[in-house]
């Protein structure tokens, strides 16, 4: 019989033979990838249902991991208006228009979502964004929305004609031909806010590392109680989301070398254990795990190197740069 490091139930040894992977593997197959056996059958089909799935299909990095070659482009599945990533152009005429990834000629390209329509402001000479169903009729548009031939200038995406429907009967007059803009030619910001189930996906990594590192016997005391719970059944989501800190990254560690993979940091701040991911070397998340009563001490810093596809151990980045 043994204890399972999230739920804290006893159960028979057959409930425990499903290793829970410290970082998913769909991350990056990495050498000496570290595995925990202390997660019951029941809490690892839950994760892989609830937190590993998010952070895989439905987070920034996520994302990224299809732009990095971690995965092939016609593996990509996305999760339609049910995402909460959000994709937009940061320049030129598809500035701010939100956007959905697609799969063409075995690439992912970002296309415009038809249900918008961007008007170039012709005094500022930027491109204003309307909701489909907001976008008022044509004869009540601003002046400065036409040109010195009283033209209109829209940027928007066919969708089954409803679209093209739409904008005739605001008495646009639009060209019958499909319209299909990429962003090939400008930036991306895709961006996601903070929620909780992708805090709690990456409160996981961190306290299943810390698990091995220190041991059943620390990691099962109460003092981890408060980020246990939080992880496996959403509880003291307040206090836990209050805690949680976002920083960019120096993407440098001693020997000034770039750093290409994850970083996952457990160290003892104050009495305090404190982790943190970072996947990609790009954004660092933290989170206190709980207080350090028998005096540890000791940090340890993991990095997952995508160079190699190795885990690996070296010195200690750098410090970061909190965001403001």
């Amino acid at each position: 019989m043994k204890k399972c490091i999230y739920c804290l139930q006893l159960k028979k040894d057959s409930e425990f033979t499903i290793p829970e992977h410290a970082l998913n593997q769909s991350f990056g197959k990495f050498k000496n990838n570290l595995t925990s056996y202390d997660v019951c059958h029941e809490c690892n089909s839950y994760f892989g249902k609830n937190l590993d799935n998010v952070l895989a299909r439905d987070s920034v990095f996520g994302f990224e991991r299809f732009m990095k070659g971690i995965k092939k482009a016609n593996e990509y599945k996305h999760l339609g208006r049910k995402s909460k990533n959000v994709y937009k152009a940061d320049i030129g005429i598809l500035k701010d228009l939100k956007s959905y990834p697609v799969i063409e000629n075995g690439e992912i390209r970002l296309m415009i979502d038809s249900n918008q329509v961007s008007l170039k402001n012709f005094e500022t000479g930027e491109f204003d964004l309307f909701l489909l169903d907001d976008l008022p009729k044509k004869e009540l548009l601003n002046n400065c929305y036409r040109d010195k031939d009283n033209h209109i200038s829209l940027v928007y995406q066919f969708k089954d004609g409803e679209v093209n429907r739409i904008l005739k009967n605001k008495n646009y007059m639009v060209d019958a031909s499909k319209i299909t803009k990429t962003f090939e030619d400008g930036k991306v910001e895709i961006s996601r806010e903070q929620d909780v189930i992708l805090s709690r996906a990456l409160s996981k990594i961190i306290f299943t590392i810390f698990s091995l590192k220190v041991g059943l016997e620390i990691s099962l005391c109460e003092d981890f109680n408060k980020i246990r719970e939080f992880i496996r059944y959403g509880r003291n989501e307040k206090e836990m989301m209050n805690c949680f800190e976002v920083y960019k990254n120096s993407k440098k560690y001693n020997d000034n070398n770039q750093i290409n993979g994850h970083i996952v940091t457990l160290k003892n701040d104050n009495g305090i254990w404190i982790g943190e991911v970072s996947f990609f070397a790009d954004f660092t998340f933290t989170i206190p795990l709980g207080v350090d009563h028998v005096n540890i001490g000791e940090s340890h810093y993991l990095l997952y190197d995508l160079d190699i596809l190795e885990l690996r151990t070296p010195h200690k980045p750098t410090s970061n740069t909190p965001i403001t």
